[in-house]
């Protein structure tokens, strides 16, 4: 490709040079107004050349959620009443123009240029990283808000309310502590807004809800946090209804330090004063649900699924965690590759041999001649030693190898130390099919339906304690009655005789 942006670079080049108005210095320039305009003409068809020749693909992978943003943004705002949306001015500009801010990243860095500082060679490197840099942290940003938007319409919030940590960076006065944790405060109480805000934070206070609603869907406060960040203070007071994880304990002796989740959701049915601190230095309110909003394609790296089941295992989601993924998944891979399940089937096989040499072929023939039997007299044959029967269940994503027959189960049922499952060789890479089950993987895309698990996982949060709530009710009507009725006789006889 021809590389255009160079033709327009030398044009400006002589166009400076033929105006010794034009002052260029490292320091900085001066453009007279008399040639101004036509300066800045030559100024921006390098920097369009450079955008067409360079951030192409970037531009073409923003139309889509710049389009899905917009609609789901002004659907929310129509149908809640909010004033807005808040972010941060950065990403608001790829969410709504994204050529406009990869034209100020080219600018920046074409005036390096033009004032000596960098060479043509380290022009193009730098602007590309840049761009590549931004693109991809607001390309992430960007779905992720997309996503907790779109939930956002399906729970139907008629209040909002925010809390404010106290951003130690900015705010000064909430440096007093030399040491994390020895600072003891109050919670700031929550504030009743209009606007929907995301808040992003380096080190504050504490962790409050970034978001909390009052859920029409739902009958019930929800708060979703979309970020973890370093937090400094001890409350002095929280809510021992909730159930709460060793904050210190998860940075440091899990190793989650350097980790992220996506989106933590919390609930109440109480009020939302309920949820109004999340973390502080010493505990971690368990989340009812974390949702990770994945755009890259190739996510589902080894490295990236082994840092998901950490999170799901350490921070115990009760309703599980939900990965949205941007693009849609092959079926293929939620199940074992032809080389793991023929590892699978060599363990089993070797398991096999060793068993057949250590307990003999007399065993083996009554283990054979016991396989023939049905299951019905088996289980019998079982109960009556006073043994359970064998019962052998499919690891959710797996498939057990046709190598594992009935001699084969009744082998390792002998051999105690024989695993009854075959275990995958420790040098296959993590897949989506090694998930545990309380992770979930849902093709999203851009379509909001696509929530609707998520959404149902949500509605089911209560429902026991309802159901426990309701029998006591039930229980506690019967009981009034008993004594409205009893009452009522005994006045009708006159009362109790003495």
């Amino acid at each position: 490709m021809a590389e255009n942006w160079i033709v327009e670079y030398e044009r400006l080049r002589k166009f400076i040079a033929t105006h010794d108005e034009i002052k260029i210095e490292k320091n900085g320039t001066t453009i007279p107004e008399s040639v101004h305009k036509e300066f800045y003409e030559i100024f921006d068809a390098i920097v369009m050349a450079f955008l067409a020749e360079y951030v192409t693909q970037q531009l073409e992978v923003t139309t889509e959620i710049v389009k899905a943003y917009a609609e789901i943004k002004d659907s929310v705002l129509s149908e809640t009443g909010f004033e807005g949306i808040a972010t941060d001015v950065e990403l608001r500009k790829y969410l709504t123009n994204p050529n406009k801010l990869f034209t100020g990243y080219v600018s920046n860095c074409l005036f390096d240029l033009i004032t000596g500082k960098i060479n043509e060679e380290r022009f193009v490197k730098k602007t590309k990283e840049e761009i590549e840099r931004v693109a991809k942290l607001c390309f992430q940003k960007g779905y992720m808000h997309w996503g907790v938007v779109a939930l956002l319409q399906l729970l139907r919030p008629s209040g909002l309310w925010t809390g404010n940590p106290g951003d130690i960076l900015l705010d000064t006065t909430h440096m007093t502590d030399y040491f994390p944790g020895m600072v003891s405060s109050e919670v700031p109480e929550l504030q009743k807004g209009r606007w929907i805000g995301f808040c992003p934070l380096t080190i504050a206070t504490f962790i409050l809800p970034e978001l909390l609603v009052k859920s029409e869907a739902l009958n019930c406060f929800a708060s979703l946090q979309s970020h973890w960040y370093e937090v400094r203070h001890t409350a002095k007071k929280w809510n021992e209804d909730l159930e709460w994880l060793d904050t210190q304990k998860i940075l440091n002796e899990e190793k989650l330090a350097g980790l992220s989740y996506g989106l933590a959701i919390h609930m109440s049915q109480k009020s939302a004063s309920e949820l109004k601190l999340l973390v502080d230095y010493k505990r971690f309110a368990r989340p009812d649900m974390l949702i990770e909003f994945m755009e890259e394609e190739d996510w589902y790296t080894p490295k990236r699924l082994k840092q998901l089941i950490q999170l799901d295992k350490v921070l115990k989601p009760r309703l599980g965690m939900y990965i949205v993924s941007r693009v849609i998944i092959p079926p293929e891979e939620f199940f074992p590759s032809e080389s793991e399940q023929q590892a699978m089937m060599e363990t089993t096989s070797a398991a096999t041999a060793e068993m057949t040499q250590s307990h003999g072929e007399g065993l083996i023939e009554q283990v054979v001649d016991k396989s023939l039997s049905t299951p019905e007299a088996e289980s019998i044959s079982l109960s009556e030693k006073g043994e359970s029967p064998i019962v052998l269940q499919a690891v959710e994503g797996t498939t057990i190898p046709n190598s594992i027959d009935n001699a084969t189960i009744a082998l390792e049922k002998a051999n105690s130390s024989a695993p009854l499952q075959p275990e995958v060789k420790k040098d296959c890479p993590l897949r989506l099919a090694d998930l545990p089950e309380t992770i979930h993987v849902i093709n999203a895309g851009y379509d909001v339906s696509a929530f609707e698990p998520i959404f149902q996982a949500l509605s089911q949060r209560f429902v026991e304690q309802d159901q426990a709530n309701n029998v006591e009710k039930v229980v506690s009507s019967e009981i009034n009655a008993e004594k409205t009725q009893e009452a009522v006789e005994s006045d009708e006889t006159g009362g109790t005789s003495q």
